[in-house]
């Protein structure tokens, strides 16, 4: 009886153990698509080891195009890169003409602002860090301070009350890890496209600054039909003003230090101009899937993925239950693989900006649409138009299928 109890409690420290190995590499491989699986710290190792090989920046070229190796070398070519872009060159004292910029805090937001702040706010944005991100200098991830709350809660929220009343010395709080992530293989030297906060800032700004100036008519903007709405910038475009002419895009680049584009081949990872051959448009994703695909290692697999391959690869000759791929499509509650159906998903996102233009009549995207293929309002009544685009032709399919599924 007692070699029976020992045995049981072996077994559930060994599984203990073994799940918090795993929950070590997994945290360490910071896998953010993967959600439930079989213990498999051996995929986690080889991700850790490979994202560590891939993140490691052996060399910099500082600004004069000097290769640095050395680790605190390279440190400070990182240091003066961003010191010097972030570095402010404008005098403060002078007096900018922001009338046309109106208010936006009003007096009772200002209120909600000033009050003070309480456990609920706090416990709220605490609730919404990723439990795998490290917040400090110490390497802790928030998923420490979640797993072992009735332990260190009490603390943190006092010392984020001190912090934010402003009573206590935050100065260790403001130490930070600037990591370089290499977004290209062998980079040479430190670039940035923009801190999102901050270019949210200068973007607003900008932006009410170039309408400011097409309602003086100092710009004209473009249309996209006769009868639509001026366009004069585009922001999250990544930085590109369409159709502008050589000239003008040199100055945009003096004024704005902006890269000028050749040409405006791909935007969020998919093709911007799209023509007839929709096969070879989109051919990239294909190669980019199909290489994911390929180097994927069967060796990865746990021992009951590695029998599973074995079963469906050798045991052709047996009888081998198999499913059509609209069973494997449902949902696992209906006894399927839960596996998703591309064509029906992209048919649910292309009905969902059916819905936005629907029930958002107020937004650009819009007054750009409704005046070249709906001028009466109804988008499920569209004029017909000569080569219409094909973000359009999407639109419209979805829009049709709407349609049909409202009888």
């Amino acid at each position: 009886m007692n070699t029976a109890r020992l045995l049981k409690t072996a077994r559930g420290k060994l599984g203990y153990l073994l799940d918090v190995e795993e929950r070590y590499w997994a945290q360490r491989a910071r896998i953010q698509w993967l959600k439930e699986g079989d213990s498999n710290t051996r995929f986690f190792h080889v991700r850790v080891t490979s994202r560590k090989k891939k993140n490691s920046i052996e060399r910099l070229k500082d600004s004069n195009g000097v290769w640095h190796e050395d680790s605190k070398e390279i440190c400070d070519v990182a240091w003066n890169y961003f010191n010097n872009l972030f570095k402010s060159s404008i005098n403060i004292d002078n007096d900018f003409d922001l009338h046309f910029i109106p208010c936006c805090v009003m007096d009772s937001m200002n209120r909600e602002l000033e009050k003070e702040f309480t456990d609920a706010a706090i416990m709220l944005a605490f609730n919404q860090m990723d439990p795998r991100k490290a917040p400090g200098i110490d390497g802790i991830p928030g998923g420490f301070y979640k797993e072992h709350w009735q332990t260190v809660g009490e603390e943190v929220l006092k010392s984020y009350h001190e912090a934010l009343r402003d009573s206590r010395n935050i100065q260790k709080f403001n130490d930070t890890l600037l990591v370089l992530i290499p977004k290209i293989d062998n980079p040479c030297g430190a670039s940035v496209k923009g801190t999102p906060y901050l270019f949210l800032f200068c973007m607003d700004a900008l932006s009410r600054m170039l309408l400011d100036a097409q309602i003086k008519s100092r710009l004209k903007g473009i249309r996209a039909s006769k009868e639509g709405h001026r366009i004069n910038h585009l922001f999250f475009a990544d930085d590109a003003f369409p159709k502008t002419p050589i000239p003008h895009r040199v100055a945009a680049n003096e004024i704005f230090k902006m890269k000028v584009a050749d040409e405006l081949d791909i935007y969020l990872g998919l093709p911007n101009p799209i023509g007839k051959k929709k096969a070879t448009t989109f051919k990239s994703i294909i190669d980019r899937t199909a290489k994911r695909i390929n180097s994927w290692s069967k060796r990865l697999l746990s021992s009951a993925g590695k029998e599973i391959f074995i079963k469906g690869s050798k045991e052709k000759n047996r009888v081998w239950s198999r499913l059509a791929w609209d069973r494997l499509c449902y949902p696992k509650s209906l006894r399927g693989l839960g596996f998703r159906d591309l064509h029906l998903f992209n048919i649910a996102l292309l009905g969902r900006q059916v819905w936005r233009l629907l029930t958002c009549k107020e937004t650009l995207c819009y007054e750009v649409l409704s005046a070249k293929y709906f001028p009466n309002g109804d988008i499920f009544r569209a004029k017909k138009v000569d080569k219409p685009s094909f973000t359009w032709q999407s639109i419209s399919k979805a829009a049709d299928k709407m349609k049909e599924g409202f009888g």
